[in-house]
């Protein structure tokens, strides 16, 4: 015996913004990357990668033992390539030590912050440059402003004072 119950339009409209809801939380996970807030750092270990009211740039440059200063914040809004050259794959490489990899952002716009960091051997030399999408940080380097200067991971502890290598 079977029962036949009669659908109504309300029964279709709520299944059919469930499925829809549904859709779209995979194709969120899919197309944007990671969505934790922690990423597995080479260097450290595991890291917040969170930037929010909580937790500010400032907390999380700080656990790889960088002092910034947060008065000489600059903003930029940049696009990820689409394709990657060889700048951006070695830079890519780089990140992938720090636990993050901007293949899954290829195409998207992203904040990048530089601030000044205040613990450089090398006083007013140095910048971190933060790269933040929705919210986390997707990618990060410490570099000199000189002319001749170095990009390196946000690990890289010979330029930070009381942590040069021998």
């Amino acid at each position: 015996m079977f029962i036949i119950k009669k659908v109504n339009k309300k029964s279709i409209l709520v299944f059919a913004l469930l499925l829809l809801l549904i859709i779209f939380v995979v194709l969120r996970a899919a197309l944007c990357g990671n969505p934790e807030s922690y990423a597995y750092c080479e260097g450290i270990g595991k890291c917040r990668t969170e930037i929010s009211d909580k937790f500010s740039a400032e907390d999380f440059c700080s656990q790889f033992g960088l002092s910034i200063d947060l008065s000489s914040e600059t903003k930029e809004y940049i696009t990820i390539p689409s394709e990657f050259n060889d700048v951006y794959e070695k830079y890519n490489s780089m990140q992938i030590q720090q636990g993050f990899n901007l293949e899954g952002y290829k195409g998207r716009k992203a904040e990048r912050r530089t601030y000044d960091v205040k613990n450089a051997v090398k006083a007013s030399e140095l910048k971190v440059n933060l790269i933040i999408y929705d919210s986390r940080v997707i990618a990060g380097d410490l570099c000199t402003v000189s002319l001749d200067g170095a990009m390196t991971t946000l690990f890289d502890k010979t330029m930070i004072k009381g942590e040069e290598h021998e």
